[in-house]
This record gives structure tokens, sequence and C-alpha cells, in this order.
């Protein structure tokens, strides 16, 4: 779950009625400043709506799917929409996601001695105090069972099957794959010490040790550097809370291809405290 917002950037260069519809954890305005740097585009992107959530990644699926009628590209976050319907899909997402949250809380409230069970997701919410109901496609309400927490060191040296990248794109839209495809050659045109090494969770470069670990979501790569000092004058780069005690403890939220140039240069930061 991520913390985030929900945005509609408006684009003058646009015909009217084209939006850029996504999530960002970070402001609105910093995303729209991104995308706006991209020389491909004669004006700079506009924030003209925006709703914070606290799981943004859920938000933006229910979004997408009530506005895949009017996606201009599947491999593209713009849509072609009135500026009001598409603000009034966003405010009924957070209702929803509200009225789930709201039915998952009063489940958890009555005694199990005092009731049976109306539904399976109440039975389910019993026997796992962890879980919590989470909004699906359509209407429908599942549960949703955290994993059981696992050190990380015994995880990425476990006995699963061990995964290869077709296994790991799997999980990403289209525009995500393309932009994994151009920072691998990126990343492994650095120097020839730089080696390829896909493990359980994701894939990480080493030279001697490891300095860029990616984790694949669907609309973004999760870019885990070294904890050293960086020139970030965007000051884009976050920090990986404590608890985990990961050695790669900086992260980099890379969503499209307009920030390849400027995670790369964070990248090479990470390769020289180790070369």
């Amino acid at each position: 779950m991520a913390e985030g917002y929900v945005y509609i950037l408006l684009n003058p260069s646009l015909r009217a009625h084209r939006y850029k519809i996504g999530m960002t954890t970070r402001t609105p305005e910093q995303r729209a400043a991104e995308l706006s740097r991209s020389t491909s585009i004669p004006e700079p992107f506009e924030v003209v709506f925006s709703k914070r959530f606290t799981d943004c990644l859920l938000a933006e699926r229910l979004v997408k799917v009530r506005l895949q009628d009017h996606r201009i590209s599947s491999n593209r976050e713009f849509f072609e929409i009135a500026l009001e319907d598409a603000m009034n899909v966003v405010d009924s997402v957070a209702q929803e996601i509200e009225d789930s949250r709201n039915l998952a809380l009063a489940a958890s409230y009555r005694p199990s001695r005092e009731r049976g069970f109306d539904t399976a997701f109440e039975l389910a919410l019993e026997n796992e105090p962890g879980a919590q109901l989470d909004l699906l496609l359509g209407d429908e309400l599942t549960v949703h069972v955290p994993p059981p927490k696992m050190r990380r060191e015994k995880a990425s040296t476990g006995t699963k099957q061990k995964k290869d990248i077709e296994d790991h794109l799997n999980v990403c839209m289209p525009e995500v794959r393309e932009v994994f495809q151009q920072f691998r050659v990126r990343v492994k045109n650095i120097s020839w010490q730089v080696a390829e090494n896909v493990w359980t969770y994701g894939v990480a470069y080493k030279a001697g040790q490891n300095f860029v670990e990616l984790y694949f979501r669907s609309n973004r790569l999760e870019v885990c550097m070294r904890n050293t000092r960086y020139a970030d004058p965007e000051n884009l780069l976050g920090k990986v809370p404590d608890s985990y005690k990961w050695t790669l403890s900086r992260r980099f939220l890379l969503e499209d291809q307009s920030q390849l140039d400027y995670v790369l240069g964070l990248v090479k930061q990470s390769y020289h405290d180790v070369a």
C-alpha cells in the first residue's frame, strides 16, 4: 500500500478534452514538472485536479478500469473525456474505497461470539486479524491477507523456483516493460564490470557488490541504490524505512522514460560507491 495522489494533467498542446491521468507518490506538481522536462512536448503540463489516497495504486487501477473506453492508446496514460466526468470518476472511486473500509471496520467490531458470519469476507477477517478488504474491479469486494513477514536475507536465498526477467515483467504494463529494457541497457553500459543477477524478488546489478536493485510493479520500477551522498537537485530520491535494514536503502520510483536520464545519473553515483 502506497500513499499518494491520482492526478489529472492538462497540456495545452493537446486536443480539447484530452488529459493525462495517473498516480504518483510524490506531489502532482512534481510529477507535472518531470513530464514537462521532455523535449517532445512544446508546453508544460498543468495539474487541473488531484486527490490523495492512502493506497494510490489501488485507486489508479480502479480509475483506469472505469475510463477504459476513453483511453486513447493501451500503452499511454492519456484519455479523451470531459474534465468534469474524469473528476467524477476519481471522486466515485474515492467514495467506493472509503465504503469498503467502513465495511471492513464494521465487520471487525462485531464480536464473533455474538454472531454468525454473514459472508466469507467477515469469516476471513475473523481468522486473519491482519487482513483488509480491497475493492476490486467492478463492484466486488475481496479480502487481502498479507503474506507472512520474512527476513529479506532468507527470502533472497530461499528454495523457491528461480524466476527469470519475463516472470517479473509479467506484472508490468507495456510502457514499464519498455522503460526497463532501456534502463537495463544503459546500466550495463556503465562498465564492463557490471553484471546482472535475477533473483526471486527482482533484478540486481553489481560490480563486486550490488549497487542497484529493481523491484517490478504494474506501473513503475522501484530502483533501490546504495546509502551514499547523492547529487539529487530535484530531491527525487527517497529513503527505504530504517526497519528494513537494507544496504541499498535509497529508492527512486521510475514511472516513465522521461525520468531515465535523471535516474541514471543517480545510478552512476551508486556505482562509484562500489567501483
